[in-house]
């Protein structure tokens, strides 16, 4: 998200400041965040990055391999040895990944639908087919260019993705795009929900993410949007817009939604 009050040039100095932590299995979240020449936030990201098997691509339940992961972030951290002012870090940390987002009051309700599409090229991944995180944000401009729409020329002021499943090269991907446009009264942004299909494996659902286009900075995502960000919601969508029927999951109101 960009934290400063209007972007920086291009080409600027910035230092980069990571913080990694390892407060629950199969969880590896960090953050980072970059600083201008003044000491000041340029933005920040938070990322919760996954153990994975590499056998079978799926989420780990190696506790023995976590622990060994876990031994020199706690070296680094100073904390290798409990005790009440680690404890109160852990528990701190902890607190920041749940629900860090303020509460709109109502859920994500859209306007419009477009569809778009995408193909994975091979510098979008990684050698377990994971796209690399920064790419999400390109292949999202891609889909909405690619369905006739230029909301996405605007800054991206707010991210956030769900990685549902592997992502490898040459992967087709359908893109569901629900947009809620607009209002200058309220945020001025366009805020995009997109849900991405796997071309040819109906209802599958391979990546989800929600972006902020222009409007107000800093930006900042709402809880009830990133909520909206998760495989359930996604694959009622996918429903809705192949299909034409849709059971609400709760996550995303469609009554006023217009087909272009």
């Amino acid at each position: 998200m960009i934290d400063a009050d209007k972007l920086p040039p291009l080409i600027s100095e910035a230092n980069v400041e990571s913080e990694i932590d390892l407060p629950e299995l199969p969880l590896v979240p960090s953050r980072q965040r970059l600083v201008d020449a003044k000491g000041e936030d340029v933005c920040h990201a938070s990322f919760g990055q996954l153990l994975v098997d590499l056998a079978t691509k799926r989420l780990s339940p190696n506790r023995e391999a976590y622990k060994r992961l876990q031994v020199p972030c706690n070296r680094i951290f100073g904390r290798e040895l409990p005790n009440a002012v680690t404890l109160a870090v852990r528990k701190e940390l902890a607190a920041k990944l749940v629900d860090p987002w303020p509460v709109q009051g109502r859920l994500f309700s859209p306007q419009k639908y477009f569809k778009g599409r995408y193909v994975v090229p091979p510098a979008d991944c990684d050698t377990y087919n994971t796209v690399y995180h920064p790419k999400v944000a390109t292949i999202c401009e891609h889909a909405c260019l690619s369905s006739g729409q230029r909301f996405c020329l605007e800054a991206t002021n707010a991210f956030f993705s769900s990685f549902i499943a592997p992502l490898p090269p040459g992967l087709g991907l359908i893109a569901h795009i629900f947009v809620e446009v607009a209002d200058p009264k309220v945020n001025g942004g366009t805020r995009a929900l997109f849900v991405f299909e796997d071309e040819g494996e109906e209802g599958s659902c391979a990546l989800c993410t929600f972006a902020v286009y222009g409007g107000p900075l800093p930006g900042f995502l709402y809880q009830e949007e990133v909520q909206a960000v998760n495989k359930k919601n996604a694959q009622a969508l996918i429903k809705w817009a192949t299909q034409g029927s849709w059971k609400a999951p709760g996550d995303c109101d469609l009554s006023a939604l217009i087909v272009q």
